[in-house]
């Protein structure tokens, strides 16, 4: 599952959507035990509130930004877990 936040400004709606994604995070690991919850996490507002963002980033499996750099990893990773699934799926 992905979840995308994007912030040129900042306000105090980020602290409550930091909170909001550890409790979806808690929920996901109870009924999707095996599903990963993917962060793009980028803009500037986020850099400005570090502590909510420090909260919102440790309730994902892994981080992005929309760097190119990221992207390319992100692209990497997708196809890492699409192969993983092919090869299980093949397996019957």
């Amino acid at each position: 599952m992905i979840e995308c936040s994007y912030l040129v400004t900042t306000s105090s709606g980020q602290g409550d959507k930091s909170k909001t994604e550890v409790s979806v995070n808690d929920l996901i690991k109870k009924y999707y035990p095996n599903a990963l919850f993917i962060g793009f996490v980028d803009g500037i507002g986020w850099y400005v509130r570090k502590k909510d963002l420090k909260r919102m980033v440790s309730s994902y499996d892994d981080v992005f930004t929309f760097h190119e750099e990221e992207i390319e990893r992100f692209k990497k990773l997708s196809m890492h877990i699409m192969g993983a699934k092919e090869d299980a799926e093949n397996r019957f």
